[in-house]
């Protein structure tokens, strides 16, 4: 007679199957029957992979919501934004996932993360950010939220970073046509006194007087995630009645 402890249904081997797959997510290996640590410590935070896509280790993506299981999960998915309006970024740890609805990744904790770039060079001091699409990796951008610490030494495409938690959220403006009180228009953002060749549309709702802002007037925009928006936050003395 086979021995009953060795023979189990297809159901018990599944339900094997995904504890180890949930163990390795952690970040946790077994090293001659104790816990040993790979890469990172384990982490207690787990994400739900909603993106159709397999996560790879170190991926920077997006929470965008929490799923009920046996615990309360986080949901992640692509970057949608830059500023974090859909939700904050979070990076997966050593162990990436694969694509399916069900499949589990652990996420690294505290602001100083190893981070899965765009094969750009890995410049300590410059600032780096998401991408949105179809993307787990950070792209540097001068207004980014991650500052570079240097490149990964272990991991391709990999660098260390600190997260300021936070974008940069004012920029140097230049109006592209006159902008009407309580209205929005193009503007133009500068850096250094350079044009970026980047525009955006900006709100005239504030610290303007009621005065619309004619063409070419030099000022600052900041932009509010709860709103989604640019606002004018003043600048050039100049403006039309």
């Amino acid at each position: 007679m086979a021995d009953p402890i060795a023979a189990f249904s297809p159901e018990t081997a599944r339900e094997i199957l995904d504890a180890v797959r949930w163990i390795r997510s952690t970040g946790v290996r077994l090293l001659g029957g104790s816990a040993g640590i790979l890469g990172m410590p384990a982490t207690d935070v787990i994400a739900l992979n909603k993106s159709g896509a397999a996560i790879p280790a170190y991926g920077i993506g997006q929470l965008i919501g929490t799923t009920e299981k046996e615990r309360n999960l986080v949901d992640i998915d692509y970057a949608a934004d830059v500023f974090a309006v859909a939700g904050p970024y979070v990076v997966a740890g050593p162990f990436g996932c694969g694509s399916a609805a069900t499949e589990r990744v652990s996420l690294q904790s505290g602001r100083v993360l190893r981070i899965l770039t765009n094969a750009a060079t890995v410049t300590a001091g410059a600032r780096w950010h998401v991408q949105t699409g179809d993307s787990w990796a950070l792209a540097p951008n001068a207004y980014g939220q991650f500052i570079a610490v240097g490149a990964d030494n272990v991991a391709t495409n990999t660098g260390v970073f600190f997260d300021t938690l936070e974008p940069a959220l004012w920029r140097d403006v230049k109006t592209d046509a006159t902008i009407a009180d309580n209205a929005s228009g193009t503007c133009s953002v500068y850096r250094d006194g350079t044009d970026t060749t980047v525009n955006i549309t900006v709100h005239l709702k504030w610290a303007n007087d009621g005065l619309a802002l004619a063409a070419n007037q030099e000022g600052f925009a900041r932009f509010c995630p709860a709103a989604a928006k640019w606002f004018w936050m003043g600048g050039a003395c100049e403006a039309t009645p």
